[in-house]
């Protein structure tokens, strides 16, 4: 999976704000308190959600609240990859309970979201369908942070 771009319409201090990732490895070096680790959540927000992992009734995670929009507006954005040869473009609205998503090909331009059914929780579980990874083994493959160095 190649992250391409990801748009924040509202998290944490990110309105309106565009980040652009090139191939191979990126590195995300700025000042303390810059955003950095609001990034890396917002990243991990919009391709999983919300919702509270290995519990079976619906709950938002610990870090929802925090990362409310500051200056208010829309709680979301959108996430461009590639896995293998298709390209999809995952668009998420993080409000509670209100969550939704929708997922475009963007190649075709359709909208493939009823490709993948809920589950028990209303969830559809985009991404452990694509790479076969929990919001958790994600986090622990794809970010190295000095809490993981250490």
């Amino acid at each position: 999976m190649k992250i391409s771009r990801v748009y924040f319409r509202g998290f944490g201090r990110w309105k309106n704000r565009t980040f652009r990732f090139s191939k191979g490895i990126n590195l995300i070096e700025a000042p303390n308190e810059s955003g950095k680790s609001t990034l890396l959540q917002g990243i991990v927000a919009l391709l999983y959600g919300a919702k509270k992992e290995g519990v079976n009734k619906r709950q938002r995670t610990s870090w929802h609240e925090r990362f409310q929009p500051w200056r208010g507006g829309e709680y979301g954005g959108e996430i461009d990859f590639r896995i293998g040869e298709r390209e999809y473009r995952l668009v998420r609205f993080l409000d509670w309970p209100e969550e939704r998503e929708q997922l475009v090909d963007l190649k075709t331009g359709r909208d493939v979201t009823e490709e993948f059914p809920f589950d028990s929780r209303k969830d559809r579980r985009f991404m452990e369908s694509f790479s076969g990874l929990s919001r958790e083994m994600f986090q622990r493959v794809v970010f190295i942070t000095s809490e993981s160095l250490a």
